[in-house]
């Protein structure tokens, strides 16, 4: 395979490195890579691996675009408000592709697509939620995929690259996946816009770093660091001597049966089931909430050993959670599933269905 002439010109300056020159650019090329979540690590990952010549790019996020993303998701604008993450990232990075070839898929990354993965030569993992970092860190494993780790929270960041060339992995460094309630959201501490782009892009150059065997993979290491000092601390890791196994595999697929779609708790509403609707954002955030909810913000009760519901419930009613984005609903429906309750249900974030109401 060679570089056509036009594929010279836009990538003259990775052919002039050294270290990459017109055969790590046909590398690129032929590299397929997976990115599991287009907000505010995934949009610069996307892009700048659009740019890169990276020849294949499938993004897959189930998210909705809405108004608190716009402050750092900067492949999207006003005027995209309420559609797909990913089929609108991907709309858009093809108009900066060279060879058009950029996937969106609409859909959460899960036990029902996690095939998706074995098609690909590299995973990035821009997703929030502590859940989702463990389920794509087995997914790795099993499908013996290098990825590309990092985390960003208010002023904090992390970066890391597990499973490269049998390298450590995620739960070498956290063996067990802490309850979901116990580790807060970007949603919940917020975040500075600017420093994920930061940490995006770092995962961009890892990505490529890996595909083309360069220098300084950043494997067995896991990197912190401060945007407001710019400290940055490394720490090197090893692999725990465990047999491997894919504990979040079954996790996630054990949870998904306390998530329900709208168009199933719309079906409820003509049966005789007397059925309470919990809106656990906070105050502010409550532009529009389901008629006859019960607000119940859910930094009031999370840290709570024995929350007490704000209204009278028996073991025959169905208790239905919502928040924004859908991660404290999660956490708050496993909190009370693990107090005793039964038929906790969550309907996760209404940005995806208040258009409906």
């Amino acid at each position: 395979m060679e570089l056509s002439s036009e594929e010279k010109k836009r990538f003259a300056r990775h052919i002039t490195l050294p270290e990459m020159g017109e055969t790590a650019q046909i590398d690129l090329k032929k590299a397929k890579v997976l990115i599991v979540g287009v907000g505010g690590l995934g949009c610069p990952a996307a892009q700048y691996l659009a740019a890169a010549g990276v020849g294949h790019l499938c993004l897959i996020d189930h998210d909705l675009i809405t108004d608190s993303n716009l402050q750092r998701q900067i492949l999207f604008s006003p005027h995209d408000l309420g559609k797909p993450k990913a089929e609108v990232a991907a709309y858009k990075l093809n108009r900066l592709h060279f060879y058009k070839n950029v996937l969106g898929i609409a859909q959460r990354f899960d036990t029902h697509n996690m095939t998706l993965a074995q098609n690909f030569d590299l995973i990035l993992d821009c997703t929030d939620g502590i859940q989702n970092k463990y389920f794509l860190n087995d997914v790795a494993l099993y499908y013996n995929k290098p990825l590309v780790y990092a985390a960003v929270n208010q002023f904090e960041g992390c970066l890391s690259v597990f499973n490269y060339k049998g390298s450590p992995h995620y739960r070498d460094l956290y063996p067990i996946m802490p309850p979901a309630q116990e580790v807060p959201s970007c949603a919940e501490n917020g975040i500075l816009g600017s420093f994920a782009g930061v940490i995006g892009t770092m995962q961009a150059t890892e990505a490529i770093k890996c595909l083309l065997n360069l220098a300084g993979v950043l494997s067995g290491r896991i990197c912190f660091v401060n945007a407001l000092t710019w400290q940055q601390r490394c720490f090197k890791f090893k692999s725990r001597d465990f047999a491997k196994v894919y504990p979040a595999l079954n996790e996630e697929a054990a949870c998904s049966y306390i998530k329900i779609t709208y168009s199933t708790f719309a079906s409820w509403q003509n049966s005789n089931q007397r059925i309470y609707v919990l809106d656990i954002r906070e105050t502010h955030e409550r532009t529009k909430i389901y008629p006859e909810a019960y607000c119940w913000a859910w930094s009031t009760w999370q840290h709570d050993p024995a929350p007490v519901l704000p209204f009278s419930y028996t073991a025959d009613d169905k208790l239905v959670l919502y928040c924004q984005s859908g991660l404290r609903s999660q956490k708050a429906a496993i909190k009370l599933r693990d107090l005793g309750l039964t038929n906790v249900y969550d309907l996760g974030g209404c940005q995806n269905w208040e258009h409906l109401l």
